[in-house]
């Protein structure tokens, strides 16, 4: 199911658009071809979109023949004053599986930049029971208002909950967030013994008010950077980041990648990482990652 809109899609008051059927579950995709996601509704109002593979990518569509069809990216519209884009509520987005880029079986295009907003929500909500995963490049940015179109809004907290992130190799995406940003495993979720199945080489992105990691997020070989304007990065005790390099082998070869990055920074908080947390920048026949905190007017605790 492809729903698409050149501006945005907009969620008036409590609406629930549901594709797993009564079973709970479906094969089916839902994908969001929109650059803008926008909320009309009161602190209580709920739009919640759920499927087996949910996906956003940003793009208005394709032109061209099918056997080499070009991506168009939108751009978001501007929000009508009292109108979508002026709410309050909550955005729900639910699947097993959550894709932010583009969906199966159509190829990106590296030069574009999917730029997406979700505006008028108080809080935002991206849940997989599986995984989430990028493969495109831009922006994903939430607020809960935007006094002047096209520049940072305030308010909107994200939250995202899932047992792993992970990006397409080559991929580059940067999640804004007005409010707080906290990444968080399901309940009940403990660190796999063995290591994910994931691309290596994607980079990923978190800016916020505060911004609290509590999950696995396995980049081989990639980069993933956490900044906090006014508050702490936290890291807590279920948080694994596993950039560490990765064996491919081609024919009868062996190659070994090397370590990925992480940076942490807060502007005026603290850099904080619990006992139980693991950064794994190692790498095998090949460099370790590099490792950059930064805590500019509080303290380091790792």
């Amino acid at each position: 199911l492809i729903l698409t809109a050149n501006d945005s899609i907009n969620f008036y008051g409590t609406v629930n658009l549901d594709t797993r059927g009564s079973s709970g579950t479906s094969a089916l995709q839902l994908v969001l071809n929109t650059p803008a996601l926008f909320g009309h509704g009161g602190a209580n109002d709920v739009g919640t979109g759920s499927a087996g593979t949910l996906v956003w990518n940003g793009a208005y569509g394709a032109s061209g023949p099918s056997w080499s069809s070009v991506i168009v990216e939108g751009n978001p519209g501007a929000p009508i004053a009292g109108g979508p884009g002026t709410g309050h509520g909550t955005l729900n987005l639910v699947a097993d599986r959550i894709v932010l880029g583009y969906q199966d079986g159509l190829s990106g295009m590296p030069a574009l930049s999917m730029n997406r907003l979700a505006l008028g929500f108080a809080t935002v909500n991206l849940t997989a029971a599986q995984r989430i995963e990028t493969n495109d490049r831009g922006t994903i940015s939430v607020y809960e208002s935007q006094a002047v179109f096209g520049k940072p809004g305030t308010g909107g907290a994200l939250n995202i909950t899932t047992p792993l992130l992970t990006g397409k190799g080559g991929s580059n995406v940067g999640f804004v967030a007005g409010g707080a940003i906290k990444l968080a495993a399901p309940q009940g979720w403990t660190v796999p013994a063995k290591r994910p199945d994931v691309p290596m080489g994607g980079e990923i992105a978190f800016t916020g008010s505060t911004v609290n990691l509590d999950t696995l997020v396995a980049l081989p070989s990639g980069r993933l950077k956490l900044t906090a304007r006014d508050g702490d990065v936290t890291l807590g005790d279920r948080a694994k980041i596993d950039m560490a390099g990765m064996a491919s082998k081609f024919f009868d070869e062996t190659r070994y990648s090397w370590g990925g990055d992480v940076e942490l920074e807060s502007a005026s908080g603290n850099v904080l990482m619990a006992k139980g947390a693991v950064i794994d920048l190692s790498a095998h026949y090949n460099h370790a990652g590099l490792l950059k905190v930064i805590a500019v007017n509080a303290a380091v605790a790792l």
